[in-house]
């Protein structure tokens, strides 16, 4: 394997450190010298083809494809006819009896041959010696050795393949991990596996763990992978079958309501005043479908990229204004004080969207008076040089820090609030994030803790590029 770095030429005396030696003597230096030169060659071999190795294993995606190349470079390394990666698999069939099996997924020669592998092939007769190797978890050495690989290739293929292949004998190395069985590696020698040299032996080992975890990485990213493609494809049935379906609930939502309020405004006949107080409960758990329905088509939009933005000169403090205005009397009933101040020399024009703007304050604040049983609710409002700044705090239910980024996720709803009698679906702040986002800005959400209050609030740039 590791052979013309040295050449054994006649001995005769030599002087070595100053010593003279004899012909004997000179020999054996000479011996000892090019086994030396052997081992360095061999583990510089080793150390260059690990290397190789290492750098396939992690730019690989595909498992045939990173067995190939896996194959390629340690056949070309080491004195051997061919190299053949095999993938081990475990397969429950019926009645929860599990088929093992054995597929070819990397090959490569010497010498190129004519024959080549065909995918798919499978062996699965636990007399296959493969099989013992893995059982064992210990390398086996077969001779004779032609009907190893073959039984890889197609019918018509196998018989060329033994007569072309030329091995002496075969090497067979089980692939494992921490989390099983892997496959194997097939080595197909054109000598003896006795003429092996110990450092030949140390080499292959290495490049057997190496391939092991390559493969291993591989098909964990190949799995991950296909997981991934599978959860995308259905996280895009989801937004559109939400799409379809709550376009579809919203009509007869809608109808609903206008007629409740003809009922109420008496378009159908004075109503009886002890009818008024269903009405009004009607109506309430109608808006709370609208609302939730309106929620699901934000997402389907954002999903889609669907949501568009109509950005205007508007007045914060008139937006703000106009969301305490329609929530103060919720806060009244539930006892809790609302304060907003604006300062009124404030120059509040800014380029927003703003339904998109209000939909944020009038989130921050429903949510306050929500999850508050007493005490105060504010709203400020704040500017510096670059930014804005609104807060809405209360001092009701708090959370922990450890939620403070999650409120902002999809269907994240914090484990305190969720044996309140309140309906959310964790939807709104997440589109109060893409809201501000949109208009180049950022949310927040801050609590000293349970049961002490919290904030939140959102920034927005003075000028939208």
């Amino acid at each position: 394997m590791f052979e013309g770095f040295f050449k054994n030429t006649k001995t005769q005396s030599a002087p070595v450190n100053g010593v003279l030696l004899d012909s004997e003597q000179l020999k054996h230096a000479n011996e000892a010298l090019y086994k030396q030169g052997a081992e360095l060659a061999a583990r510089n071999k080793t150390l260059s083809l690990l290397d190789r190795l290492y750098t396939i294993a992690t730019h690989g995606d595909e498992v045939e494809k990173t067995a190939q190349q896996l194959a390629r470079e340690i056949v070309g390394t080491f004195e051997a006819a061919y190299i053949a990666i095999v993938f081990y698999d475990e397969v429950e069939i019926k009645n929860k009896i599990t088929e093992k099996s054995l597929s070819l997924v990397g090959y490569a020669e010497k010498q190129a041959g004519s024959v080549s592998f065909a995918r798919g092939v499978r062996v699965t007769d636990e007399n296959y010696p493969g099989f013992k190797a893995l059982r064992n978890s210990e390398p086996l050495v077969v001779v004779p050795t032609g009907s190893i690989t073959g039984a890889f290739f197609p019918r018509q293929n196998r018989k060329k393949y033994l007569q072309e292949i030329g091995v002496v004998g075969t090497f067979i190395y089980p692939l494992s991990t921490e989390r099983g069985p892997m496959g194997l590696l097939i080595i197909g020698l054109n000598r003896a596996p006795s003429k092996l040299s110990v450092f030949e032996r140390e080499s292959i080992g290495s490049a057997v763990n190496v391939v092991a975890v390559a493969i291993d990485k591989t098909a964990a990213y190949a799995k991950l992978k296909q997981a991934n493609a599978r959860l995308k494809e259905l996280d895009e049935q989801k937004t559109d079958f939400l799409s379809i379906a709550t376009h579809q609930l919203r009509t007869p939502l809608s109808i609903s309501k206008g007629y409740l309020e003809l009922l109420e405004d008496g378009g159908y006949g004075k109503p009886d005043p002890e009818m008024l107080p269903i009405f009004a409960n009607m109506d309430m758990a109608n808006q709370r479908l609208i609302d939730m329905v309106d929620s699901f088509l934000n997402i389907t939009r954002i999903e889609q990229g669907r949501t568009k933005f109509d950005f205007k000169p508007e007045n914060l403090v008139e937006i703000i204004t106009s969301v305490i205005d329609e929530l103060k009397p919720r806060a009244l009933d539930k006892g809790l004080n609302l304060v907003w101040n604006p300062v009124k020399k404030l120059k509040a024009l800014v380029s927003v969207d703003k339904d998109k703007i209000r939909h944020v304050v009038f989130n921050f604040v429903d949510n306050a008076i929500k999850y508050s049983e007493k005490g105060l609710i504010t709203v400020t409002l704040e500017k510096d040089d670059k930014k804005w700044e609104v807060r809405v705090t209360d001092e009701g239910l708090g959370f922990e820090k450890v939620d403070q980024s999650r409120f902002f996720q999809k269907f994240f709803r914090g484990d305190n609030v969720k044996g309140v009698n309140v309906t959310g679906t964790g939807i709104g702040l997440f589109v109060c994030r893409h809201f501000i986002e949109e208009h180049k800005g950022e949310v927040w959400a801050k609590s000293a803790g349970i049961g002490q209050g919290s904030e939140f609030g959102f920034w927005i740039p003075t000028k939208q590029k």
